[in-house]
């Protein structure tokens, strides 16, 4: 059996799905709400700030709050978790739904978008490590850089993975089944 077989088999268990997407619904209602102190500007900015001053300043304005953003990003990392393993349970069950309706070609599109959100997760986890750094060391430009730049592939890849399982869904539902 090789890697991408066994993750296939294990990932589309109701029992690692189901799961995983419920943490994810609840840790991002956690984080939202918890979170909810550390705006304007909010996380997301700070995740997306590209330069060394913009994070600055963002930190700055977050005066007696930085324990508040240390706690967002440790929790966010059971967020990773959830989301990435949902996307990944989502997008490969639509794969499957895909190509037993005859449409292998949009199933391993699916299958690629679900691996782009495993992907995701990791660039996310990346991201939180130099988040971490900025909020607990210092800021410099090359954390800045790299963590806004895993932030932006990250959003993508997810923003993928979601439009792709959603198409290839709807076009194997709504589409003839070949044979």
């Amino acid at each position: 059996m090789t890697f991408s077989t066994g993750l296939h088999h294990i990932a589309t268990q109701g029992a690692f799905g189901w799961p995983a997407i419920a943490v994810a619904i609840g840790m991002g209602a956690y984080l939202k709400y918890q979170g909810a102190r550390l705006k304007p500007p909010g996380i997301i900015r700070f995740e997306l700030a590209f330069t060394a001053s913009n994070a600055r300043r963002i930190v700055s304005g977050w005066t007696g709050l930085r324990h508040v953003a240390i706690r967002q990003v440790c929790c966010d990392y059971i967020f990773i978790l959830g989301y990435a393993c949902s996307l990944l349970f989502i997008c490969l069950h639509t794969a499957d739904y895909a190509s037993q309706r005859g449409h292998a070609e949009l199933g391993r599109v699916a299958q690629l978008a679900g691996y782009g959100a495993v992907l995701a997760g990791v660039l996310d986890g990346i991201e939180n490590a130099g988040l971490l750094l900025m909020l607990t060391r210092r800021i410099t430009t090359s954390i800045v850089l790299v963590t806004s730049l895993c932030a932006s592939v990250k959003f993508v890849l997810a923003i993928v993975a979601i439009a792709v399982a959603c198409i290839v869904a709807g076009w194997s539902w709504w589409s003839p089944a070949q044979p």
